[in-house]
């Protein structure tokens, strides 16, 4: 199954809601989530690099790293709200060098007929403005690094069987 990408903008609140699709099982879309090895290779583009200050996948533990190119940093960090395995990441995020606040993020994790993984993600931020310099990257997120990444470990298990 190929990923979709489907991208709602609440108009006039501060929200975005964002799904994605997989042919991966939720344990393997969870586990790119919350294993710092497997984020590492996703969530930031290639020449970018990720360095991690602190990693505490679980309900209450919390989490920090740096990403640097072309000679800048920027550090981020956020707090695990709820870590409920497979199904559930709810979680703030902030970067240390912004004043619009943190933002809540919810992560559910929904099993597809035929063993797919659907995600729905929902971003709450602290205003319209935040919202608007987010929802306006031009990196999709990760998504497609994420796919391959996906694709890498289902080939991988399904060549172990």
């Amino acid at each position: 199954m190929e990923s979709i990408r489907q991208l709602e903008e609440w108009q006039g609140l501060r929200g975005i809601n964002r799904v994605w699709e997989f042919g991966t099982p939720v344990e393997t879309v969870f586990r790119a989530h919350t294993d710092p090895l497997w984020l590492a290779r996703w969530l930031v583009p290639d020449g970018v690099e990720l360095r991690f200050r602190r990693w505490d996948a679980r309900t209450g533990g919390a989490w920090s790293y740096t990403v640097s190119t072309a000679g800048e940093d920027w550090t981020f960090y956020g707090s695990f709200h709820e870590v409920s395995e497979p199904w559930r990441i709810v979680q703030t995020v902030e970067a240390e060098a912004d004043s619009h606040g943190p933002v809540l993020e919810v992560l559910d994790f929904l099993e597809l007929p035929g063993g797919g993984c659907r995600l729905e993600a929902i971003a709450m931020f602290t205003s319209p403005a935040a919202r608007e310099e987010v929802g306006g990257s031009e990196d999709d997120g990760g998504l497609g690094r994420l796919t391959a990444l996906l694709s890498e470990v289902g080939t991988l298990s399904s060549h172990s069987r």
